[in-house]
């Protein structure tokens, strides 16, 4: 509590935040940067090669347990895909590789009954691989994938999974323990025993009360088994033991003598509950007083908190080598009185915990705000109270929704890691820093949340890799060991990049709206249009969200001068719109040239003209006559180009007197891509590998003949050099929103799985 209570500057009560600034400087010679992932996270290949259900497995098959229903089936796939995983850990300089053994992978039911040769091959390559690629295994034996049958006995909250862990243990020791002499029997008791076991939001789903303490004792007691049998029987000059613990700095949020009471009592709740009896033999003596006392008031025969022999307290009492932190971020914490009579861990510790809503974030839901200050508060924090022992930043990481070019990441690791060399400086006894994680992966309920260096595309059977800005800049820390001007100038991209530039366009700057035949005429079997391939798209089952179609949308085949007079109002001098070949042309070809469609377009550009404002005519929106499709199979078919050509010849004829800017194609890649290589668009065909590039090649071909008919024919006498013909290619995922609201693409993916 000393450390806490000093680190408080206080104006008027409230408290103000410590000083995040960035030191340059080196780490020692000895330091290890690292990466840390799970078995569950990453693996995949969840029921092959004689792998048991783990109690993942089976919560995330649970419907309603996982968001979108989405599991650990094939996460990253890199049960498979491990080499490719060791190889990008080598071109980033990365030396130190966390990963976890999943139990039921090397023993299905989690007993020595049986055991899996081909989940020991498994990890025999992974480690294999690493060391041959100078990189440092530290092995995780258990990262919450607990065997389903021994959950189906009770799990953590039988003692008789201590003997089950330590047999687990030994059997690891033994296989790999020649080559791993960095090992962590547990990550984050507190998450396996109070998401576990008391709210039951994480596997194995188990909704107790008053259970939670008796799953961390298990666990204690279980580490310092496998603990005294690894230094008896494995260890080597240079093996370590250890055991990962989550902390979040706790920060009074005024400053009162209760909340600075109530603050150190939430870190002897959370860090405290394991390190105070591998540290001092027994539970923090706050945490003994509240639970016994609530226990009571509670009516139960005997504390919910258990309490160790005199044997054990001695067993557990420096039962570690080097203790990891996994440290992500800072909370607020005000005293409360809470209920005396209902059990639950929050509720024994009379606090109430608060994020500021200042401190800034990578998603706008995320309960891991940046506050790298909290990192160093943190050290110090287990150098003043546990003796200084050995520690490794075993996970610190940063989640947001996938951006690439990560400034936040960057920001994030360079502030935490530099508050890690500050604490080095001010005498702790940190020796290794790891990041949480390569890869984007399953975050136990989500693929939402992205913490990895490396985007994984998660449409793509390949589940191919994609380098983020940070990979590179962890790369240039590691690289330069510690912080000089270029490691703290490093950004993904130009400080002043979104900047306002203040300035006027140049005077023939053109301002315009755009939208698209289809997604908003409606209209879509009227006055002799045929259909289109999007007509025949929407109006098939399960193709579309809802079942939408834009049958109606925004009504403008009869709405349009409306349409025009809100082009006016908002000042746009510039219109593009597409013709829906389909409606001038019913079946694609100009022998069944509609009047009543032309009359259309022809009202529309001379309502456009008679208003001040210039037609910008889109020959192709995607909206193919389905005759087309139907007969010839649409862009897959080179017919497909000399039917362009004629009905670009008729628009050119039609409406080129008027129209003085042609577009031929908008975003050839979407009607490619999403028409004919993944189906997600009209018309659905799935042709992966070869009917994107078959239809773009067509698509190509026909606006140069497109081109050329309007080069000899028509250029001359319809608007000369001033008239030019444009294709339109879509540069971002993003689109601008028309000035009507429209049938939207975002509306139109297929359901897939």
């Amino acid at each position: 509590m000393l450390s806490l209570v000093l680190g408080l500057i206080c104006f008027g009560g409230v408290v103000s935040y410590p000083s995040d600034n960035l030191i340059q400087g080196k780490f020692p010679p000895d330091f290890r940067f690292g990466i840390s992932t799970s078995a569950y996270q990453i693996e995949g290949a969840w029921n092959v090669d004689g792998k048991g259900m783990s109690i993942w497995d089976n919560f995330t098959h649970i419907p309603g347990n996982t968001k979108d229903g989405a599991t650990g089936d094939i996460a990253d796939d890199s049960y498979y895909k491990y080499p490719q995983d060791i190889q990008t850990l080598k071109e980033l300089g990365i030396k130190n590789f966390r990963f976890s053994i999943s139990w039921p992978r090397i023993l299905p039911d989690g007993t020595l009954d049986k055991i899996n040769q081909a989940g020991i091959d498994h990890y025999n390559r992974v480690i294999n691989d690493l060391l041959a690629n100078g990189i440092t295994p530290f092995v995780v034996l258990y990262h919450w994938d607990l065997p389903q049958k021994l959950q189906d006995n009770g799990g953590w909250l039988n003692e008789t999974i201590r003997q089950r862990f330590a047999d687990y243990s030994d059997l690891c020791f033994q296989l790999f323990g020649d080559r791993v002499d960095h090992w962590i029997t547990f990550i984050e008791p507190f998450s396996i025993s109070w998401i576990g076991y008391e709210v039951g939001t994480f596997a194995p789903g188990v909704k107790n009360n008053t259970a939670v303490y008796v799953a961390a004792h298990n666990i204690i007691l279980s580490h310092a088994q496998v603990y005294h049998n690894y230094r008896a029987h494995y260890a080597n000059v240079t093996g370590k033991i250890g055991i990962s613990l989550d902390i979040i700095w706790q920060y009074p949020k005024t400053n009162t003598t209760e909340n600075i009471a109530a603050a150190a009592r939430a870190l002897d709740f959370r860090f405290g509950w394991i390190a105070n009896p591998l540290v001092y033999g027994d539970y923090p003596a706050v945490m003994r007083q509240q639970v016994d006392k609530k226990s009571k008031l509670q009516g139960l025969p005997r504390s919910r908190l258990p309490t160790f022999t005199p044997a054990q307290s001695q067993s557990i009492k420096g039962a570690f080598d080097f203790l990891g932190i996994n440290q992500y971020t800072t909370q607020l914490v005000e005293y409360q009185h809470l209920t005396d009579t209902v059990p639950g861990y929050f509720n024994d510790q009379d606090a109430v915990f608060s994020l500021d809503p200042s401190w800034p974030r990578g998603k706008p839901d995320s309960q891991f705000p940046t506050v790298p200050w909290g990192m160093r508060y943190v050290l110090e924090h287990v150098r003043d109270t546990y003796n200084n022992p050995e520690v490794y930043i075993t996970e610190n990481g940063y989640v947001d929704c996938g951006t690439m070019q990560d400034q936040g990441r960057i920001d994030y690791i360079k502030a935490y890691s530099n508050n890690v060399l500050q604490a080095i400086n001010s005498g702790c006894n940190v020796k290794g820093y790891f990041i949480w994680t390569l890869l984007d992966d399953f975050e136990w309920v989500t693929y939402e949340d992205k913490f990895g260096l490396y985007l994984i595309d998660y449409k793509s059977d390949e589940r191919t890799r994609f380098a983020r800005a940070s990979a590179y800049f962890y790369a240039k820390l590691i690289n330069t060991n510690g912080f000089d001007s270029d490691v703290l100038n490093f950004r993904a991209y130009p400080e002043d990049r979104d900047e306002f530039v203040y300035g006027k366009f140049p005077a023939g700057f053109q301002w315009g709206m755009a939208t698209s035949a289809y997604q908003i005429e409606g209209a879509w079997n009227v006055d002799g249009k045929g259909p289109s391939i999007w007509d025949v798209f929407v109006h098939t089952p399960g193709n579309i969200h809802d079942n939408e179609t834009a049958d109606i949308t925004c009504n403008s085949y009869y709405n349009y001068k409306e349409d025009v007079q809100m082009l006016k109002t908002v000042g746009v001098r510039n219109y593009r719109f597409s013709i829906s070949w389909s409606r001038i042309m019913p079946d694609g070809t100009p022998s069944s040239l509609n009047a009543k469609g032309v009359a259309y377009y022809n009202n529309l550009i001379n309502e456009l003209l008679a208003n001040g404002m210039h037609p910008m005519v889109t020959i192709y929106h995607w909206d193919l006559p389905q005759a087309f499709q139907q007969t010839d199979g649409g862009w897959l078919n080179d017919t497909i180009i000399d039917a362009y050509r004629q009905y670009a010849d008729k628009c050119f004829e039609l409406f080129g007197d008027r129209v003085k800017l042609w577009i031929t194609f908008n975003e050839p890649w979407v009607s490619s891509i999403n028409g004919y290589e993944n189906g997600n668009h009209a018309p659905g065909i799935s042709m992966p590998g070869r009917g994107g590039y078959i239809a773009a090649h067509n698509i190509i071909r026909s606006h140069a003949a497109a081109y050329h008919v309007y080069d000899t024919k028509y250029r001359a006498t319809q608007g000369g050099l001033y008239c030019l013909l444009l294709v339109v290619k879509d540069i971002s995922q993003h689109r601008s929103d028309s000035v009507f609201s429209s049938f939207k693409a975002s509306k139109v993916l297929k359901r897939r799985s």
